[in-house]
């Protein structure tokens, strides 16, 4: 074969993968971009895809938008909002999202989606007490899809790896065990007992009761956060939004880590210097719903720093129903009272509960050893 012809065959292969790829990363849609899907994997590389998330669901329309972090995500479901409130929402999430992070999706929300006046922003009191992070990409334009944007979903690697995992999670794993089920009930299956008899094990949930975050005692809240969280509320009140802020729900065993890692005065003034910007809503330190240990008895929580939808339930009806009965609305008038409250029911707990949490504080930090319950079908 003649060099030329090798380079024309190259050249024709170069050309088919570089039309192939991108139509096959369309239609797999590995991100939910282009399709109304369930999305299996993003949060390898979620911040580099989530402005072109925004951006293309810009014709949607919703009465609320929430931003926060993964606690968000698995806490608060659009279904339960719209069934407590009479309105829509919207939720976009980060693992792991900074305050920064927070006034750059707010300004890609809101200028895509000007006739939403409604927000409400998570907080996170871990978030506060870390360095200043933004690992979201630099923001060239909060309408429009930008080059790089469109290459990061379409023709990177990996979008291209992504795809191929969703392609086999979809088409495979899922459309595999459905033909079992519909084979499972057929006359011949029926007769062949191995086939009649067997069950697939899938997993119902999945929780992480060893967690503990460790915390450094001379934790302080970082003031570029403060200063964000300002710049947020002044945005908001240029924008004419209406916005409301929850600090993250913890439970009670977090609340007793940081107590007896030391940082309690810390933890006070982050609420302190929140109420001071801005009124937020917050969970009592000591209520019922999170009391209980971390186990699958327990509805309400996967781990320490991740409540369920079932708490996102009674949450919200707290919120929007005026039953503050565990919820409270923290401002600058009241927040002294509150802390001083809240320190005497911790206080309380952990002398009521001494070797509950003295064997917590003995258990290794960031241990995040799932245990599993599985349903057998």
């Amino acid at each position: 074969m003649q060099k030329t012809d090798k380079n024309i065959i190259t050249i024709v292969i170069i050309a088919f993968l570089a039309i192939l790829i991108p139509v096959f990363n369309y239609f797999v849609d590995p991100y939910g971009l282009f399709f109304d899907k369930v999305v299996y994997k993003t949060w390898d590389n979620e911040r580099d895809t989530i402005y072109q998330k925004i951006k293309t669901e810009k014709d949607e329309r919703y009465d609320y938008v929430m931003i926060g972090d993964s606690g968000t995500a698995e806490c608060f479901a659009e279904e339960d909002f719209e069934k407590i409130t009479g309105k829509t929402l919207k939720k976009i999430k980060l693992n792991g999202m900074t305050i920064q992070e927070q006034y750059k999706l707010l300004q890609v929300y809101t200028d895509n989606h000007p006739e939403n006046k409604n927000v409400i922003l998570t907080l996170n009191f871990l978030a506060f007490i870390e360095k200043p992070l933004d690992e979201l990409p630099p923001l060239e334009s909060t309408k429009t899809i930008t080059a790089e944007e469109l290459f990061k979903v379409l023709f990177s690697i990996d979008a291209t790896l992504d795809s191929l995992y969703a392609f086999k999670l979809d088409f495979i794993n899922v459309h595999t065990t459905n033909l079992f089920f519909k084979f499972r009930d057929t006359k011949i299956a029926q007769s062949i007992p191995f086939i009649r008899d067997y069950k697939l094990k899938v997993e119902k949930r999945r929780i992480y009761p060893n967690l503990r975050k460790p915390f450094e005692k001379n934790a302080s809240v970082n003031k570029s956060h403060i200063i964000f969280l300002k710049k947020i509320v002044h945005y908001c009140n240029k924008k004419n939004l209406n916005v409301f802020f929850i600090v993250n729900p913890s439970h009670t065993y977090e609340v007793c880590n940081i107590y007896k890692s030391g940082i309690w005065n810390t933890y006070s003034k982050f609420k302190k210097e929140i109420a001071a910007i801005t009124p937020f809503y917050d969970f009592w330190y000591i209520n019922p719903y999170n009391v209980a240990p971390i186990d699958f008895n327990n509805k309400y929580w996967d781990d320490v720093l991740h409540p369920t939808r079932e708490y996102g339930i009674v949450f919200l009806s707290e919120i929007f129903k005026n039953q503050e009965n565990s919820a409270a609305m923290i401002d600058k008038k009241n927040v002294q009272k509150v802390i001083k409250q809240q320190t005497k029911e911790i206080k309380a707990f952990i002398a009521e509960h001494q070797t509950e949490i003295g064997n917590y504080m003995k258990k290794e930090t960031e241990d995040y050893t799932p245990k599993v319950l599985y349903s057998y079908w």
